[in-house]
């Protein structure tokens, strides 16, 4: 739930103001707490909702104009596909979640790994 609250916040603010900026800054600060850099993965997410935060940390850096997490999509595009190799499972929902989130990276990274 608290994961949700902070996607929430990160993605509700329409325009960028200083106090904002902050705000936005604060709450990637709380959403990487539960980040694992050993798995790529968000300790307290399942599989698809990682695909959700990642997608929302990149949203939130394009917003910002940061590149203060490309560490994190790198960690996460080396680590995370030892638990589901390509990020591909069962269940198709959950690559298209990845899918998404990987195409967002794109935008703000123009690197086509």
């Amino acid at each position: 739930m608290r994961r949700l609250l902070l996607m929430a916040c990160l993605l509700a603010v329409p325009a960028i103001t200083q106090t904002s900026s902050k705000q936005l800054t604060a709450a990637a600060k709380q959403l990487q707490r539960d980040y694992s850099q050993t798995t790529g993965l968000y300790s307290t997410a399942g599989w698809w909702n990682s695909a959700n935060s990642i997608t929302t940390l990149a949203d939130l850096s394009l917003t910002l104009h940061t590149r203060r997490y490309l560490p994190v999509f790198k960690n996460t595009l080396a680590q995370a596909p030892k638990k589901f190799p390509g990020f591909l499972n069962e269940f198709y929902d959950d690559e298209g979640w990845w899918a998404l989130a990987w195409i967002r990276v794109y935008d703000l990274t123009k690197d086509e790994k």
